[in-house]
C-alpha cells in the first residue's frame, strides 16, 4: 500500500512477481481511494500521478507452475504452465504399447502413487514425473 500527501508519481516495475521458480504473484488489478478514486485491471501498474491523499491497493493473485516430464514411452493429457493456487488438476497418463503405466513420481502426493488418474491441488509449483514401463510378471520355474 502507497500513501502520499505530495505531489508523486509511482508505478509498480511488474506485473509478475517471481516467488521461486513455480511461483509467482501476478497483479489482477488496482483500487486507488482518497482525493484521487480510480481502479484498473490486470498488470495495468501505472504510472499515476497523486495530488491529494491518495492510497492505491495492488491485488495479487498465487499461481503455481506444473512442469510434467515423461519417462518411457506414453503421453499425459495435462498442459503444463501457471495455475491460480487451489485449481484442481487431473492428470492421465496413458501408455504406449506393449508398456504400462508404472507411477507417478516427483511432486506428487506419496500414497498412492501408482494411481491413474492423479488428481493434483495446485497448493505449490509441481514437477510431476509420469513413468511407463513394462511389468515384470515374475519367472514361473516348472520341475518335473
Amino acid at each position: 500500500m502507497l500513501a502520499a500527501t505530495s505531489n508523486l508519481v509511482v508505478y509498480a516495475a511488474s506485473a509478475l512477481i517471481s516467488v521461486g521458480d513455480l511461483t509467482r504473484l501476478v497483479c489482477t488489478g488496482w483500487t486507488r481511494e482518497g482525493s484521487d478514486p480510480g481502479l484498473g485491471v490486470g498488470g495495468d501498474t501505472g504510472p499515476f500521478q497523486f495530488t491529494n491523499d491518495t492510497t492505491v491497493v495492488f491485488n495479487w493473485v498465487t499461481q503455481h507452475k506444473l512442469e510434467v516430464t515423461i519417462a518411457g514411452n506414453g503421453s499425459v493429457n495435462a498442459t503444463p504452465g501457471w495455475y491460480d493456487q487451489g485449481s484442481l488438476l487431473t492428470l492421465e497418463a496413458t501408455p504406449e504399447p506393449p508398456l504400462h503405466f508404472l507411477r507417478w513420481t516427483g511432486d506428487v502426493p506419496s500414497s498412492p502413487n501408482s494411481r491413474n488418474p492423479l488428481y493434483l491441488r495446485m497448493d505449490q509449483g509441481r514437477r510431476v514425473v509420469a513413468q511407463f514401463g513394462r511389468i515384470n510378471p515374475g519367472l514361473v520355474v516348472m520341475i518335473r
